[in-house]
């Protein structure tokens, strides 16, 4: 029984369903913990299956026993693949900035680089699975880049010292305070958009991605976490949610040349799902 619920999320993660919608809901829902926390998830599965690798106290091994073990270990093999591609995504970041810079990509330059972490964590990503704001990452919560103080705001994650890392005139979301502080020194290397999943009905700039926006920030980039306009379906929606992101991309070429990003930001963005979100 403890086996079920991780094999199931395991298999959730590796081949998700499509449709209905509701089914495709609750299903991501019952992936996420094989997603965003497989070794975690392998260890416990590790300890549900210790008692009968152990023999129960030297008892014969039933068959329920046996069963229970070949799920533990496909339930790994699953595990494993998810591992592997969170591990390759930096090599697939680094092709995407390769294609979409071409000549502008400096010799030798990655999305990943300069960084003082030429390994991962594994320790970190073991014992501190929730990613918190590392020390020299300046967080500015609630920006403002269009009409709508509610829906058009934004998180901006920058390196303490960041030139133009303040002096704009964005602000907070409900607040209204300016966003004015910063005067630190050396440039921004480029902009990265983090657009939050959701279907276009629900998310927050927040919640997702924590790790990519504070680990770019430290590296030098201008980390953008946006909302937009929610809606009941994407197609009541558009292209409202369209229009918010141009706005987005406008706001980091006027306004964010004076308080996120260098003189030629760089933007990349993540959305879900992308196929909706063009350059």
């Amino acid at each position: 029984m403890l086996l079920a619920p991780a094999a199931v999320s395991t298999a959730l993660a590796l081949w998700p369903i499509r449709r209905p919608f509701a089914a495709a809901t609750a299903g991501w829902v019952w992936s996420l913990p094989a997603q965003e926390l497989p070794l975690h998830v392998g260890a416990l599965v590790g300890a549900a299956t210790a008692p009968a690798l152990a023999g129960r106290g030297g008892r014969a091994a039933r068959p329920s026993d046996h069963v229970g073990v070949g799920i533990a270990v496909l339930t790994w093999a699953g595990l494993g693949v998810v591992v592997s591609r969170h591990v390759a995504a930096a090599a697939v970041l680094d092709r995407a900035l390769a294609e979409g810079l071409g000549a502008g990509l400096g010799e030798g330059e990655t999305t990943t680089s300069p960084s003082a972490l030429h390994r991962t964590p594994w320790p970190r990503v073991l014992f501190r699975p929730w990613p918190l704001r590392p020390r020299g990452v300046r967080a500015r919560r609630g920006m403002v880049y269009g009409p709508d103080p509610k829906t058009n705001r934004f998180d901006l994650y920058t390196r303490t010292g960041s030139s133009r890392a303040g002096g704009g005139n964005a602000s907070g979301g409900n607040s209204g305070s300016s966003a004015n502080s910063g005067n630190g020194a050396g440039d921004v290397r480029g902009v990265l958009v983090h657009i939050h999943g959701g279907h276009f009905r629900a998310g927050g700039p927040s919640r997702e991605s924590r790790a990519m926006l504070f680990d770019h920030a430290a590296r030098g980039w201008a980390a953008i976490s946006t909302t937009y306009h929610l809606s009941p379906t994407p197609e009541s929606g558009f292209p409202q949610h369209l229009v918010d992101v141009k706005r987005l991309l406008r706001w980091i070429r006027t306004e964010g040349r004076r308080t996120a990003s260098g003189p030629t930001p760089r933007s990349w963005w993540r959305a879900a799902p992308p196929a909706h979100i063009s350059r």
